[in-house]
């Protein structure tokens, strides 16, 4: 089970750097950690999942996903595991102008990991808690989170909703300014 604590001094949270460990998992989106093996592993384990039946994916293309997300300063989070200072996956969000909404929203638009069973969904849950605190920082209204087209059970949001997102459909949301709840 994970604590509730975040530690986290002040002066991270004045500059929207966050970086949160719970037991052997880390997930920051301090770019100055991040080396370009970092992106290329985050990608290369979203690729060795198999070949997308709905969208080919090209491997240069995905290579330089976070890298060029970063340098147009969208939201990127590596995971690693902190035992063995190893990737493990990634987030990324970016601000989205919805054609009929003043809302300031960000959608989370690549997330993988490579955990499994009980510690994939612990790693789901702090790549989301660490998007919320950077999504308040910045003073977002929402953040929406989508499953994949290949998850059929609908696993992300089935476990974003059990922390208070809303789900409709592929997608699950939350509203900042609702209370944010990370308990067990």
């Amino acid at each position: 089970m994970f604590s509730n604590t975040l530690l986290l001094p002040l002066s991270s949270i004045r500059s929207n750097i966050f970086s949160i460990t719970r037991g052997t998992i880390t997930v920051s989106n301090d770019a100055k950690e991040f080396s370009k093996e970092d992106f290329k592993t985050a990608t290369d384990i979203y690729l060795n999942y198999g070949a997308d039946p709905v969208v080919p994916v090209d491997k240069n293309k995905a290579h330089k996903l976070i890298a060029n997300s970063i340098a147009k300063g969208e939201f990127v989070a590596i995971l690693r595991d902190s035992k063995e200072n190893k990737v493990t996956g990634a987030i990324i969000a970016t601000e989205v102008d919805h054609p009929y909404s003043s809302a300031k929203i960000l959608q989370q638009s690549f997330y993988v990991s490579s955990y499994h069973g009980i510690k994939a969904a612990h790693a789901l849950l702090l790549a989301h808690e660490i998007l919320l605190m950077y999504a308040k920082a910045k003073h977002f209204s929402h953040v929406l989170s989508a499953c994949s087209h290949m998850d059929d059970s609908q696993q992300l949001c089935r476990l974003l909703e059990k922390r208070g997102w809303c789900v409709k459909g592929y997608l699950a949301y939350f509203k900042l300014g609702e209370e944010i709840s990370w308990q067990q």
